[in-house]
């Protein structure tokens, strides 16, 4: 990022006034990144088939199922199952994250700011 000084403006005497500066993005590599862990009140929703439904690898205390249309399940995998297997050593937390990209063209223009 670069600043060019372009002046000051308003105020009264002297006082209040604005500083203006010309701001260009030179450069700008942006990632998307999440930590997934396990939140003990939260749940991950996942829609299911009946058929992926009978063959769920999961005990029927780690989710809730809600019939929403036909052959469609909606399925809440409680967050405190995971943890607890975190917390055993079974499971663990995972780091989830985008390739890096470049900013959108409108992004790298110069812009004007009063400070």
């Amino acid at each position: 990022m670069q600043a060019t000084f372009k002046g000051t403006s308003g105020g009264v005497a002297g006082l209040f006034t604005d500083d203006n500066y010309e701001v260009e993005i030179l450069r700008w590599c942006v990632q998307i990144y999440d930590v997934y862990d396990w939140n003990l009140s939260a749940a991950t929703p996942f829609l299911l088939t009946d058929q992926q439904l009978k063959t769920l690898p999961l005990p029927a205390g780690a989710v809730t199922v809600q019939k929403i249309g036909v052959d469609a399940n909606m399925v809440l995998m409680k967050d405190n199952y995971f943890r607890d297997l975190e917390v055993s050593g079974t499971g663990r937390v995972f780091l989830i994250r985008s390739d890096a990209f470049e900013a959108p063209s409108g992004a790298m223009g110069k812009f004007n700011f009063k400070i």
